[in-house]
């Protein structure tokens, strides 16, 4: 008695170490370990099993009776607390540390050759099978997953059929499934149910396995799914279903049909089932898809398949804030085929994808297109190096924007790029188009160019015509360079060739304001843009040639109009400075000056620097100081200098006299604009001291003009107006002022007549010289000296400033 109370109580330790021993030799498990904490009547309960690393048990409890075990059975068998660690290598190999997993495919494959695989034999196989608390602690690159799950076991010896009801929990979600084994035909049907899972989770997994790749928060699925096996068949049909704010409602429906035997070959196709409409949602943008239709379609095995991917819509939406875009019709069908074998190329798509009918909507804009899509092919070889060979198009466009005054019709694309550049496989060149582009609904132009791809980058040329100037074209040459990731360089060159530039054929763009002003001149330009990462550099020259002005009701014309003009900043709108502008001839009234040379300089788009001015008028030189426009005030006050003027030109041209004769005067006139007038101010003119001159008027009946015969006042200018008939002057000096639109002289002479005898007598009585007829004598004049003032009608030089101002309003 005391010999079997001292077995049964050693027994537990004598099974410890030949469990251990059959572990260490069978199964190779160095570290093996087991303590037995408990063998009873009715149950036997083991502590602490590790194999070292890869597997740990915390409890096995493991029930039966008297009757059960001689029965050969065990009631149930209750594991608590197993981990399982595995691990996977940057192959996606899976390893376990303390077994080697190609020893086991050699003892399952010997298992497979036995036909006699039938629990009913086999003794002590209990009823049920339970795993409690229980993880797997997955270790994938850097990243450490848990996964708890319980799994409970139903065994039925006489059907052979074992069937276990399994739940996980990744991340705290919860899958379920029931897998059910006949172990004469192995498993023969998996069943996979998870409501509302979400793959945010796996956020951090996929940035390990794909960096660029990313998952939108909260977006969850449900899966539910039914797998047949049948002598190494396999056949699963399912469905899974998105329930997230990003896509809702989508569920798809897909069936897999696998055969392992034959190299592992499958069909696969998926498809949505019907719905209305399918709303997409990302970052405050909303896309909504009617009646959308999904077909996935694929055939081969892993290594090698073909498949198709068909993708419709019959309309499309998308709201982003007050932004919306929708298309009739929606597109996209692709085929692709991949290999992967040792001869295989890797992965081919080709694909075509489409919309029509489109629209955009905004508060700055609308715009429509009848069709616009891409076509194309994308290769991805086995180092997952893609190469992409695209064409896309734009038909029919049409752009409006009522802020900006801007219509666009008739844009056209068809644009091809590959990716990466090879010269061994250049792109063909595509075309863009712009049939009509109308600003402010008149001034109009249209648009057509190329593009052709070239490394890092791309060319494109074409050029800008407006159907309104005859000839004219402004051509243009672009090169666009990716320097590095982050360093786009772009050079756009173009010029126009000289051509006809007249009022005539834009008069139907002409504002209000310069209507009646005639022009025409020759006008060519070239120019250039360049975007670096220094910023923005530019230039443009403009040459005019042949210009010429005509603004009848001012009576002012201009002639020969020539200038180079060149713009060192076209963003600021800034010239070089000293641009010069020369000018033939101006004639305003009876006034004409030629040969005028200004020199300028545009400092912004609404700021002018005239920098100087010199002209020719009367046979002399007329210059002035700088001046800026515009100004504040709008009012501006400018000196001219005046050099060596013929007097007998400024009053000729002044409308005064018909006079004749030598002498030259010098001077300043100050003039004044303001409010659309023009004044002088005080200006005066004078002969060089010591250089006199001769002048001969003929019918000056102006001084005396409405002036009574009987007044002294009209005395003085009769006789005045006798001794300038033929006048010797030692100085003169002219003063001009302008009272309203009226232009005041006054005269200042020194000088005497050169016939000395006027027919003037002196009257004691009168206290003046009065005119006397031929029969007298009349007087002799050594010297005279006179002071003459006129009134000229100014109203011509007046109504010119008030055009000017109408101009710039």
């Amino acid at each position: 008695m005391i010999l079997l109370m001292v077995l049964f109580f050693s027994l537990p330790a004598i099974l410890e170490n030949q469990i251990t021993k059959k572990a260490s030799q069978t199964l190779e498990l160095k570290d093996f370990q087991i303590s037995l904490k408990k063998l009873g009547l009715f149950n036997t309960i083991a502590g602490k099993i590790t194999t070292g690393e890869t597997l740990e048990i915390d409890s096995v409890n493991i029930d039966y009776s008297l009757k059960s075990l001689m029965n050969k059975k065990i009631e149930k068998i209750q594991v608590s607390g197993l981990t399982i660690k595995v691990n996977i290598d940057e192959n996606y190999n899976v390893i376990f540390n303390d077994f080697d997993l190609k020893k086991f495919e050699r003892s399952d494959s010997s298992l497979e050759n036995n036909n006699n695989n039938d629990i009913s034999s086999l003794p002590f196989l209990p009823e049920k099978i339970e795993l409690k608390n229980s993880r797997i602690v997955l270790n994938i690159l850097s990243q450490q997953i848990i996964i708890p799950f319980e799994i409970s076991s139903v065994i039925k010896k006489e059907e052979n059929i074992i069937t276990a009801y399994a739940v996980l929990r990744p991340f705290g979600e919860k899958i379920k499934a029931v897998i059910s084994l006949d172990l004469k035909k192995g498993i023969n049907n998996i069943k996979i149910d998870s409501k509302s899972f979400d793959l945010y989770h796996l956020a951090q997994l996929l940035k390990v396995l794909a960096p660029e790749a990313t998952i939108p928060f909260n977006t969850r699925i449900n899966i539910k799914t039914d797998i047949t096996i049948n002598k190494e068949k396999l056949k699963a049909q399912g469905m899974f279903a998105v329930d997230q704010t990003i896509i809702a409602p989508l569920k798809i429906k897909y069936d897999l049909n696998l055969d392992i035997k034959n190299n592992n070959s499958f069909t696969f196709e998926a498809i949505n089932s019907d719905t209305k409409t399918i709303k997409l949602s990302y970052n405050s943008q909303d896309i909504i898809l009617a009646k959308p239709y999904f077909k996935l379609t694929l055939k081969g095995n892993p290594l090698k398949a073909a498949g198709k991917v068909l993708v419709k819509a019959e309309k499309t939406e998308t709201i982003f804030e007050d932004n919306k875009t929708y298309a009739k019709s929606l597109s996209m069908d692709s085929d692709f085929y991949y290999d992967f074998g040792q001869t295989g190329k890797g992965l081919s798509i080709a694909t075509n994808a489409g919309l029509k009918q489109i629209s955009i909507e905004s508060e700055l804009l609308k715009a429509s297109f009848q069709s616009a899509g891409a076509s194309g092919r994308i290769l991805l070889d086995k180092n997952l190096s893609p190469i992409v060979k695209i064409r896309t198009h734009i038909n029919k466009g049409r752009f409006e924007s009522s802020e900006h005054k801007i219509k666009i019709s008739g844009i056209n694309a068809n644009i091809p790029f590959s990716l990466p550049y090879s010269a061994n496989r250049p792109s063909d060149s595509g075309k863009f188009t712009i049939n009509k582009c109308i600003y402010d609904d008149n001034y109009e132009l249209k648009v057509h160019g190329a593009l052709t791809q070239v490394e890092s980058g791309i060319l494109f040329n074409g050029n800008v015509a407006f159907p309104e100037i005859k000839d004219f074209k402004l051509e243009f040459n672009s090169k666009a360079v990716a320097l590095s990731q982050n360093n786009i360089n772009i050079n756009l060159d173009f010029h126009s060739r000289p051509f006809k530039f007249s009022s005539k054929n834009l008069s139907k763009f002409t504002p209000k304001q310069v209507k009646g002003i005639n022009f025409d001149l020759n006008l060519s330009s070239n120019g250039k843009i360049e975007y670096s990462s220094k910023g923005i550099k530019s230039n443009l020259k403009i040459d005019i040639r042949n210009g010429n002005v005509d603004i009848p009701e001012s009576k002012l014309t201009l002639q020969g109009i020539a200038t180079s003009l060149e713009f060192k900043n076209l963003l600021t709108f800034q010239s070089k400075p000293a641009q010069v502008l020369a000018i033939d001839a101006i004639q305003l009234n009876d006034i004409i000056m030629n040969n005028a040379i200004i020199k300028y300089n545009i400092e912004s788009s609404n700021s002018l620097l005239v920098e100087s001015t010199q002209l020719k008028w009367c046979n002399g030189t007329v210059s002035s100081e700088a001046i800026r426009v515009p100004n504040k005030a709008n009012n501006y006050s400018i000196i001219l200098y005046c050099d060596r003027l013929e007097l007998t030109g400024i009053l000729k041209q002044m409308g005064a006299f018909r006079a004749e004769g030598n002498g030259t005067l010098s001077g300043r006139i100050p003039v004044t604009y303001a409010n659309g007038e023009i004044a002088f101010n005080n200006g005066f003119l004078f002969s060089t001291p010591g250089q006199g001159g001769k002048i001969m008027i003929d019918k000056a009946d102006k001084l005396t003009a409405g002036i009574p015969m009987d007044t002294p006042q009209f005395s003085e200018l009769d006789l005045a107006k006798e001794a300038l008939k033929n006048y010797d002057y030692e100085w003169a000096k002219l003063i001009f002022n302008t009272f309203e639109d009226t232009l005041l002289v006054n005269m200042q002479f020194d000088g005497k007549p050169s016939n000395q005898v006027l027919p003037f007598e002196y009257k004691k009585e009168l206290g003046r010289f009065v005119r006397v007829d031929a029969a007298s004598r009349g007087s002799h004049f050594q010297g005279i000296k006179l002071d003459v003032n006129l009134k000229l009608p100014f109203n011509q030089v007046m109504k010119f400033g008030t055009n000017l101002k109408k101009a710039f309003k």
